[in-house]
């Protein structure tokens, strides 16, 4: 049984579209450096503009040997930048049964 993460990014006015590419470098950063594993993250977009990745984790994965890596910090130092981070429970579409999310990938 696999373990994942779930992540919320709110974009900075402007930089949806920047915060989109990084996200999605976000995984092949963490899969190159054995992070993640090699299934297809998801990519979600709520009509805010809030991006939801989820993606599949390896047994290395920890916060704090992420936070250690210099490629995986350096994305997250440019999403600072760029975003909030959002913790899932805190987003309003997930609070209803069923909610229905457009999917980007």
């Amino acid at each position: 049984m696999g373990r994942c993460v779930i992540a919320g990014y709110k974009p900075k006015p402007g930089f949806r579209h920047e915060l989109e590419k990084l996200v999605r470098a976000h995984h092949g950063i963490l899969r190159e450096e054995g992070l993640a594993t090699d299934k297809e993250p998801w990519l979600l977009s709520l009509p805010d503009g809030t991006l939801i990745e989820i993606y599949e984790i390896t047994e290395q994965y920890t916060k704090v040997t992420t936070a250690a890596n210099p490629r995986v910090s350096g994305v997250w130092q440019l999403m600072d930048n760029i975003c909030t981070y959002v913790p899932p429970g805190r987003l309003d579409v997930l609070q209803v049964l069923f909610p229905e999310i457009d999917m980007l990938t």
